[in-house]
């Protein structure tokens, strides 16, 4: 009988280890400034308890820091930002009051792309002003395009100039590239691609916030995320997230990797 006793009491504590262990495996915990996260990696979502251990958010989706503070979708489908300061969280309005703005530094030439239309082909020139470097100015053709390829082409503002500088390379938040600023949008038999990335199979290209969104038999997605159409809308993404609906009528939020939250209902 003992013996029994034994095994059975082994048996529990072994199982409750287990559990424990389960448990522990599931929730991820983490603190900020005395804020405590804690995350079912088993949902996805997130509860936010002060240092009191009284809830301040529960059921968030997709908690993104940005830098300044946090993003995240709440149970009623709403995007929401909050900041954390000497253990209080602070609701904020917008996501420019937590994003990180990333600046370039230092002197840097200014550029100029044009188009010059020939006979026979589209001359794409790019000049560069260098005099803030107190050197030589340059201008150069850096590829051409045949009339056989594209009726017409334009840059990224759909003009036949574009001048920038200082001009970001990616998205941060998203991790995703930024259309280059060189780029070229050409129409062909009233299809839209861009030279050297697409064929002219899109009927309509445009770019939002430096991202290049596309559009084929009615459908939208950003290209450096789905280079299939496959929204039946498609907001600008605010932060991290960007706004959908589905063609089967279901929304959500969209993530720069892809990944899609469907409301909850």
């Amino acid at each position: 009988m003992a013996i029994k006793k034994i095994i059975l009491i082994t048996i529990i504590f072994n199982f409750s280890h287990i559990l424990c262990s389960q448990t522990k495996n599931i929730v991820l915990e983490r603190k900020d400034n005395g804020i405590r996260f804690i995350e079912n990696r088993k949902t996805g979502k997130h509860i936010i308890k002060d240092k009191n251990n009284r809830i301040i958010f529960e059921n968030l989706w997709g908690l993104e820091d940005l830098g300044n503070g946090y993003q995240a979708i709440n149970s009623k489908n709403e995007l929401i930002y909050f900041t954390i300061k000497k253990d209080t969280v602070e609701l904020k309005s917008n996501v420019d009051e937590v994003k990180r703005f990333y600046m370039v530094c230092g002197t840097v030439p200014s550029y100029k792309v044009s188009i010059k239309d020939t006979l026979n082909h589209f001359e794409i020139i790019l000049k560069t002003d260098n005099t803030w470097l107190n050197q030589e100015n340059t201008i150069s053709t850096i590829t051409t395009i045949s009339k056989d390829d594209a009726d017409d082409c334009f840059f990224i503002n759909f003009e036949k100039e574009f001048s920038y500088e200082n001009y970001p390379s990616i998205n941060h938040i998203l991790n995703i590239p930024y259309e280059n600023p060189d780029s070229v949008i050409f129409k062909k038999n009233n299809l839209y691609g861009i030279f050297k990335k697409t064929k002219a199979i899109y009927s309509e290209i445009s770019i939002v916030k430096l991202l290049t969104k596309v559009k084929k038999e009615n459908l939208y997605s950003y290209y450096e995320i789905n280079k299939t159409p496959k929204y039946k809308e498609l907001g600008e993404f605010i932060g991290a997230f960007a706004r959908f609906e589905l063609v089967n009528g279901k929304k959500g939020y969209l993530t720069g990797n892809g990944y899609e939250y469907i409301d909850e209902q």
